[in-house]
């Protein structure tokens, strides 16, 4: 994450943190709320992107290859489904972040691949279920891939805090920011209105 982007992150979450404390001014309005709950949704998919903290544990290479696979599989299935909801909404931004095939979760790097498979999760798990339901995706497929990517990067030996400095990392945390900013100007014009009075 560059220095821009975690001055960014920071201001967001003083933001959020700003109107958590003061939410009987906004609570009752649909538009703000929402506004509210897409940056936070925003933030917890940067925050899994820049960094994944897990235990230090050893593993086999023959037992991390085989969660590996399981994890690949659930995470292009969450995947396929989110693309294609995205699709249908034209949500070029979003449906770019989960542009991602199978191969593109069993190559490369491991730590790259944890990245890539937790950016999925994050945002089909920002999705109303019964919106992905359509696309062949249930609770149970977002909730297994998440367990499956648990227990997968468990398994990379040696892993504490996966930094955001790999290419992959990189290029989401981009992305990703570039949607944040836009959400915040959008919360920002709504936060106007409520002092804003009659002309």
């Amino acid at each position: 994450m560059t220095d821009n982007q975690l001055n960014y992150l920071n201001m967001t979450n003083a933001t959020t943190t700003v109107m958590d404390n003061n939410n009987t001014l906004w609570s009752a309005n649909i538009k703000i709320s929402a506004a509210v709950l897409n940056v936070k949704t925003t933030v917890t998919g940067i925050n899994a992107a820049a960094g994944i903290q897990g235990q230090d544990k050893s593993g086999t290479t023959a037992n991390k290859h085989a969660l590996w696979a399981v994890a690949a599989l659930k995470a292009e299935h969450v995947c396929a489904g989110a693309h294609a909801y995205y699709d249908d909404l034209n949500d070029l931004p979003n449906m770019a972040l989960v542009s991602y095939t199978n191969t593109d979760f069993e190559k490369g790097s491991a730590l790259e691949a944890v990245v890539k498979m937790q950016l999925v999760h994050d945002k089909a798990a920002s999705i109303a279920i019964a919106l992905l339901t359509p696309y062949n995706v249930i609770a149970a497929d977002i909730t297994g891939l998440q367990t499956a990517i648990t227990n997968f990067s468990n398994a990379i030996p040696g892993h504490t805090i996966l930094q955001a400095s790999t290419s992959a990392a990189t290029e989401q945390l981009s992305g990703m920011f570039v949607i944040l900013r836009a959400q915040m100007q959008k919360l920002d014009n709504l936060i106007k209105t409520i002092n804003s009075g009659p002309c």
